[in-house]
């Protein structure tokens, strides 16, 4: 379960971080990405996720790589 939160941890990351990519104009908003961050992090359905061992975790973590590499490729800078 430890494995889960670090995992947990870094998909808020990569979801803050993509929410500031789309949302800043040529560069990335930090006002955005700590918004995005504790949005992620105070979210019920994903701590609910972490606190006992399920696929979810996983699942929404490799969603948000997958879709800010879609975003890297496609999203011009």
């Amino acid at each position: 379960m430890l494995g889960q939160v670090v995992l947990d941890l870094a998909a808020c990351v990569v979801i803050a971080a993509l929410a500031s990519r789309l949302a800043g104009r040529g560069e990335p908003s930090s006002r955005v990405f700590v918004a995005a961050l504790w949005l992620a992090v105070l979210c019920p359905f994903t701590a609910n996720y972490t606190a006992v061992p399920l696929t979810e975790t996983f699942a929404i973590l490799f969603t948000a790589l997958a879709l800010a590499s879609f975003v890297a490729l496609v999203v011009p800078q």
